[in-house]
């Protein structure tokens, strides 16, 4: 299915990151996230700041719960509920 395109290698990860991935979310793991703010709204220095650069516009849920560090459906809840980030619920087709 792939076309040796670059976007498309970054985007995916080892199985058994996505199975942890899959255990732990509340969220549909092909969920896009949304970045609905400009720039990072947690304060420098914190875990929470760390955390919160973890999420890039157009990745998926089980991407965001995989990379090391992250994990936590906690900061999906708290940026969803604050309106920093938003989730689009349909499949990411080949972008």
């Amino acid at each position: 299915m792939g076309l040796g395109n670059d976007t498309e290698s970054q985007h995916e990860f080892p199985s058994t990151e996505l199975l942890q991935a899959s255990n732990r979310s509340k969220y549909p793991l092909d969920a896009i996230i949304h970045l609905l703010v400009v720039g990072n709204p947690k304060r420098p220095g914190t875990k929470a700041y760390t955390k919160f650069d973890a999420f890039t516009e157009g990745q998926t849920v089980a991407q965001y719960l995989a990379a090391p560090g992250n994990g936590r459906n906690g900061e999906i809840k708290w940026c969803l509920d604050h309106n920093f980030i938003s989730l689009d619920e349909r499949i990411q087709e080949g972008a």
